[in-house]
């Protein structure tokens, strides 16, 4: 019987992502966004996700100027 579960392949492979040498990032404990070299298709991506604060105190950005709101307005 194998001591792996779907439970032990799934967390250590969320945990992993590959990040070229070329490429920029900026990791926090809540995202992680990769900049990609320009030849590759997706060349800007978050790569995961999962804040811990409070979704009203969780920013997003809207508008093509970049505007800063948050989430609640």
């Amino acid at each position: 019987m194998s001591d792996w579960t779907p439970e032990s392949v799934r967390a250590p492979a969320a945990e992993w992502v590959w990040v070229p040498p070329a490429a920029q990032q900026v990791l926090t404990s809540e995202y992680q966004l990769i900049a990609y070299p320009a030849h590759y298709y997706h060349p800007t991506q978050v790569a995961w996700s999962g804040p811990t604060r409070p979704g009203s105190l969780c920013s997003t950005w809207s508008g093509s100027a970049g505007s800063r709101r948050t989430a609640s307005g």
